[in-house]
């Protein structure tokens, strides 16, 4: 599954040691869910953790939702086991924490053909949508992103990112505003899905709505979360408006009917009072293929 056949609005994290959780998870309208070993899970329960993990896996909980697992840092102990517990065709793929370089993006291909491999499962099944959390990582983005094969999304963790840059928590963080638009700017240009940084306020729905309507503004495709109380305001968030759905038919509509514009370039036509080029084509194009991935999941 390509970046563009995914549907990514939320991706809610679920402590991977909690049943409780994960069946409220499964249950609930997240587009994703992100089964988290690392931060979430005290050492000495991950163990625990995955033979949870596992018994989900026997039961096929998790076929046809979209599951990534968030490892242990590539430097902990704990990473091959975290990928060994999900060798399994219901895990859509994995999410590591803390990438700084493409040398971390090559190790994780590298390693998940290996495990397809040994477990006969398609190469290049699991996809990855990594945690760019750094400074360091921020200022890297364009070489993390060559020549990436199992990428679908990048993911901002602005929380560690301020714990390393030494920011101030405002609300919302100034630091987070060039983070976010380059994140954004770089998963745009590779073909990827940029998710937006969790919004930690929990009870401040009118806050959480005005930060990610900004954040789709900046070309965010979806955010990440903490709480399924986030999950529709989320969703809706990065749903286009009924009034951005008639406008981008409408547009679609006058092209075709224009029967000398081509894609991709030649003249332009207007609607109404305002000029319609190829750059409000492709954007009408992926609006239409948005609501459609949105349909397809709500079953319209």
């Amino acid at each position: 599954m390509t970046s563009k056949k995914m549907l990514l609005r939320s991706m809610m994290f679920v402590p991977a040691n909690n049943s409780k959780f994960i069946e409220k998870a499964l249950a609930s309208a997240a587009d994703a869910l992100i089964l988290d070993f690392e931060d979430a899970v005290p050492d000495e329960q991950k163990d625990e953790a995955r033979t949870i993990l596992k018994g989900y896996i026997d039961d096929r909980a998790f076929k046809g939702s979209t599951v990534f697992i968030r490892t242990n840092a590539m430097d902990s102990p704990e990473l091959l086991r975290d990928i060994e517990c999900g060798m399994h065709e219901d895990i859509t793929g994995f999410m590591p924490p803390k990438i700084t370089s493409r040398n971390d993006i090559v190790f994780f291909e590298k390693l998940l053909t290996q495990k397809e491999n040994a477990h006969g499962i398609a190469a290049g099944h699991f996809k990855l949508a990594p945690l760019i959390e750094t400074t360091g990582a921020v200022l890297n983005l364009s070489e993390i992103l060559r020549g990436n094969t199992r990428l679908v999304a990048l993911c901002f963790g602005g929380d560690d990112f301020l714990g390393d840059l030494h920011g101030t928590y405002g609300d919302p963080p100034v630091a987070h505003f060039t983070p976010r638009a380059m994140i954004a700017m770089a998963a745009r240009s590779a073909g990827l899905i940029p998710i937006d940084t969790p919004y930690l306020y929990l009870h401040d729905i009118e806050g959480l709505k005005r930060e990610k309507e900004q954040g789709f503004e900046l070309g965010f495709g979806g955010a990440l979360l903490i709480s399924p109380r986030h999950i529709d305001i989320i969703n809706k968030c990065f749903t286009p408006s009924k009034e951005e759905a008639e406008r981008a038919q409408a547009i679609t509509d006058a092209i075709k009917r224009q029967k000398n514009i081509r894609s991709g370039g030649g003249l332009c036509i207007m609607l109404g009072e305002r000029m319609i080029g190829p750059p409000m084509q492709r954007r009408a194009e992926w609006i239409t293929e948005l609501i459609e991935l949105v349909k397809a999941k709500e079953g319209n």
